[in-house]
């Protein structure tokens, strides 16, 4: 039992970064990160629509969507009316997409 723990513990510390074992490095997700494409991870995982969804991405980036703790009500109303108004004006979404079909949609 104390093998194992001693196992658990040199592997917690080659995760969080000072690996003395080079058996251990490998499991490290700092070496993973190193062949990791983020475009490609992102075009996996956002499938459909990638252009609108970069759009979107690239709107909330906007300080007004920052998050702002400690707010009254009626501040809070007031910012939430602001953000509902950006979006809106952006014409990300209508109606009318229902009908252009289930490949718009998804």
């Amino acid at each position: 039992m104390a093998d194992n723990a001693a196992r658990r513990l040199a592997q917690l510390s080659a995760h969080l970064g000072g690996a003395d074992d080079p058996s251990l490095a490998s499991t490290s997700p700092c070496s993973v990160e190193k062949q990791l494409d983020v475009s490609q991870l992102s075009s996996f995982l956002v499938r459909d629509n990638q252009e609108l969804r970069k759009r979107i991405f690239d709107f909330l980036r906007d300080d007004l969507f920052a998050p702002k703790p400690y707010l009254s009500l009626m501040e809070f109303r007031e910012l939430t009316l602001k953000r509902l108004q950006a979006v809106v004006q952006q014409k990300f979404f209508s109606v009318f997409d229902y009908t252009r079909g289930r490949d718009f949609i998804d």
